[in-house]
C-alpha cells in the first residue's frame, strides 16, 4: 500500500495561456493535445505529468501519488477509511482524464485534496520538450518534490508518514518545524513545514544536466521571474534556483539531487534554535511579523543577543556562533524557497540589548540601524527562535523607555516611545522621497507601488501602536510597562480589533471597522508578484485609483486618531 512516487500534478488556474507559454517554453515540458480547458504536459515516457485546468478554481492544486497496483490502492483506501479519512473511489471518467487505471481521492489534515492511483499510461512517442534539454530525472522517482505549508505539522506528519507510508529523510526543529520525506530514491518527494495557513510553497523539477538549469536561470532572469538565486542545498545537495509562476507557488529547477537507499537513517538538521539557545533571539518583521504574509512576501530577520554577563560589551552569542546562526538561517530560507535577504544580507546583523538601549536618542541610533531594528521589534515582530529570550529582551527595551515610570506611575505618558514611533514614520517618508527613482517608467511605477505600501502597512504599523497607547492612557490616565508589552504582542490589525472590543470607544468603532476593511482590500491587491503590481502601477488610471485608496486609508486613520485622542493631554503632545 506504500506510495511509490509523485505521479502527476494538477493545477487550477485562470491564467492558462500564461502557464501554457511558461511550461512549453522555459520549463522545457512537452505539451500534449487534450482540448477544452485542459493543458497537459509530459516530462518523460508518461502520457502526462503536469496538467493545468482552466475549469478548476484558481489557486487550487493537488498531487496524484502512485501505488503499485489495484490491490495496493484498495489497501491504502481501506487504511485511510479505518483511520476516519473519507475516501472517494473516483469514476472511470476521472481515471481516463488522469490517464490511469483507477483513482481514489481524499483530504489531508490541512484540507488539501490528495489523489492516489495505479496503472499510469505510457506514451507512444519519446519525450520531446518544448525547448532543447537533456530531459528530466523523473520515471520511478516521479515528477519531483513539493513543499507544503501546513498549520498543524503533527497531524500532517501522522497522515503522510503513518497512513501514506512516507519515510522521514531529515528534519529540523524550531524556529521552522520542517520534515523532508521520501518514498523512493529521491531525497524527498514531499516536505511539510509549519505555517500559519495551508498553502503550497513550491514544486521542484530536476534536470539531468546542470547546463539546463543554467539556461533556465538565464531565461528566468530575462523575464524577471527569479525569486531565489542559484545555490546549492546542504541537505539534498540540489543545485537550483526558484522562479515565480502565474500561480501563487514557485517552481524550483534543479540538478544533482542526493539519493537515499533502504538503509537511510533520519537525521536532525542543525537549527537556528540550537545555536541561539539561551543567548539570542531571531525575530521576523514586515509581513511575517504583522501576521499577514502571502506567497510573495519577503522574509526580513533580525538577531538580538542578551548582554554578556562578564561586564564586557557585546552579546552572549559569540562571533563564530553568530556566523553559524546566519548560515543556518540562510540555509533554511533557501530550502523553503524564500527570496534572498535584502542587499545580500546587509541587514542580517546581530545587536545586543545594550546596543538597543544605550543608543536611544543618540546619533549612533541612526548610523548603526539600531533605531529601525529596535522599533520594528516593538511594533511588528514575531519570534522565530528562542521566544523566551525574545520576551526578556522586550522587557529590557521597554524598561529603557519607561525609565521615569516609578516617579510618575499614576500619570505616566509614554512620550519617549511615542516620539520614537512618530520619528520612525517620518523616517520612512523621508527615505521614500530621497531614494525613489522617478525615471524610467518602470522605476517610477515601482516607486508608486512602494508609496502605496508605505501608506498602508507602514502607516498602520506605526499608528496602530500610537492608537493603542492613546486608548490606554484615556482609560487609565497612565500607561505601564505591562500595557506596552501587551501592545507589542498584538499585530497592527489585532490592536484595531482590541479597540473595537472596548465599549468606551463605541463612537470610533464604525471608523475602525472601515479601516480594517480598507486594509483587507490593500492586502488583497498586493498579494501578487511585484512585476505584476508594477505593470498595474504603470497604468495611469489604475495607479490613480490605488493612490486614492491610500489617501482614503490615511483619512480614516486620522479620524480614528482624533476620536480616540479626544483632546487628551497625551493626544495634544503627539500633535504639538
Amino acid at each position: 500500500m506504500t506510495v511509490l512516487g509523485m505521479g502527476y500534478f494538477w493545477v487550477g488556474t485562470d491564467k492558462i495561456d500564461d502557464w501554457t507559454s511558461l511550461a512549453g517554453g522555459q520549463l522545457g515540458l512537452q505539451q500534449v493535445d487534450r482540448g477544452g480547458a485542459l493543458r497537459a504536459f509530459r516530462m518523460d515516457d508518461r502520457k502526462q505529468r503536469v496538467i493545468f485546468d482552466g475549469g478548476m478554481p484558481d489557486g487550487t492544486q493537488f498531487f496524484g501519488w502512485e501505488v503499485a497496483d489495484a490491490a495496493a490502492l484498495n489497501a491504502l483506501a481501506g487504511k485511510l477509511e479505518n483511520a476516519g479519512v473519507a475516501v472517494v473511489r473516483e469514476s472511470a471518467a476521472v481515471a481516463d482524464q488522469r490517464c490511469v487505471a483507477e483513482v481514489v481521492s481524499f483530504r489531508d489534515p490541512a484540507g488539501n485534496r490528495v489523489e492516489a492511483f495505479h496503472g499510469a499510461q505510457i506514451a507512444d512517442e519519446p519525450f520531446k520538450g518544448g525547448r532543447t534539454t537533456g530531459g528530466f530525472r523523473a520515471g520511478a522517482q516521479g515528477v519531483g518534490h513539493a513543499v507544503l505549508m501546513v498549520p498543524d505539522i503533527a497531524a500532517a506528519l501522522h497522515f503522510y508518514r503513518d497512513l501514506l507510508g512516507f519515510k522521514i529523510t531529515d528534519f529540523m526543529g524550531p524556529p521552522v518545524n520542517l520534515y523532508f520525506m521520501h518514498v523512493n530514491s529521491r531525497h524527498h518527494s514531499l516536505a511539510i513545514a509549519q505555517g500559519s495557513s495551508a498553502r503550497m510553497h513550491h514544486l521542484m523539477m530536476e534536470f539531468l544536466s546542470l547546463d539546463d538549469v543554467g539556461q533556465s536561470y538565464d531565461l528566468a532572469q530575462g523575464d524577471g521571474r527569479v525569486a531565489v538565486k542559484l545555490g546549492r542545498h546542504s541537505n539534498d545537495f540540489m543545485t537550483s534556483f526558484y522562479m515565480r509562476t502565474p500561480s501563487k507557488f514557485l517552481i524550483e529547477h534543479g540538478w544533482g539531487g542526493r539519493e537515499v537507499g533502504a538503509d537511510w537513517q533520519p537525521a536532525e538538521l542543525k537549527s537556528a534554535e540550537d545555536l541561539a539557545k539561551g543567548k539570542a533571539c531571531v525575530y521576523a518583521t514586515g509581513s511575517f511579523g504583522r501576521g499577514e504574509a502571502g506567497s510573495h512576501s519577503d522574509l526580513d530577520l533580525f538577531i538580538v543577543g542578551k548582554n554578556r554577563t562578564d561586564g564586557q560589551k557585546g552579546s552572549l552569542l559569540r562571533p563564530l556562533d553568530e556566523i553559524c546562526l546566519k548560515a543556518a538561517l540562510i540555509d533554511v530560507t533557501r530550502r523553503l524557497g524564500f527570496p534572498d535577504f535584502t542587499d545580500d544580507g546587509r541587514y542580517l546583523t546581530q545587536y545586543s540589548v545594550a546596543d538597543f538601549t544605550t543608543t536611544l536618542g543618540t546619533p549612533q541610533d541612526d548610523v548603526t540601524n539600531t533605531f529601525t531594528a529596535r522599533l520594528l521589534l516593538l511594533l511588528e515582530s514575531y519570534p522565530l527562535a528562542e521566544p523566551t529570550v525574545y520576551d526578556e529582551i522586550l522587557e529590557d527595551v521597554i524598561a529603557a523607555y519607561w525609565r521615569d515610570y516609578e516617579d510618575h506611575s499614576g500619570n505616566f505618558m509614554p512620550a519617549f516611545l511615542a516620539n520614537d514611533i512618530l520619528r520612525l514614520w517620518r523616517t520612512f517618508c523621508v527615505n521614500y522621497e530621497a531614494r525613489t527613482a522617478r525615471v524610467p517608467d518602470d522605476k517610477k511605477a515601482k516607486g508608486k507601488l512602494k508609496n502605496y505600501k508605505l501608506k498602508h502597512s507602514r502607516l498602520l504599523t506605526c499608528y496602530s501602536a500610537v492608537l493603542y497607547l492613546l486608548a490606554i492612557f484615556r482609560l487609565k490616565h497612565t500607561v505601564s510597562p505591562t500595557d506596552a508589552l501587551t501592545m507589542i504582542r498584538l499585530t497592527p490589525t489585532k490592536r484595531l480589533e482590541w479597540l473595537c472590543a472596548q465599549p468606551e470607544f463605541a463612537e470610533s468603532h464604525e471608523n475602525i471597522l472601515e479601516l480594517l476593511g480598507q486594509y483587507e482590500r490593500f492586502l488583497t491587491t498586493t498579494n501578487q508578484a511585484e512585476r505584476e503590481l508594477i505593470e498595474q502601477f504603470m497604468d495611469k488610471d489604475l495607479s490613480q485609483t490605488y493612490m486614492a485608496q491610500a489617501y482614503e486609508f490615511g483619512d480614516t486613520l486620522f479620524d480614528v486618531m482624533n476620536s480616540i485622542g479626544s483632546g487628551e493631554r497625551f493626544h495634544r503632545l503627539l500633535v504639538v
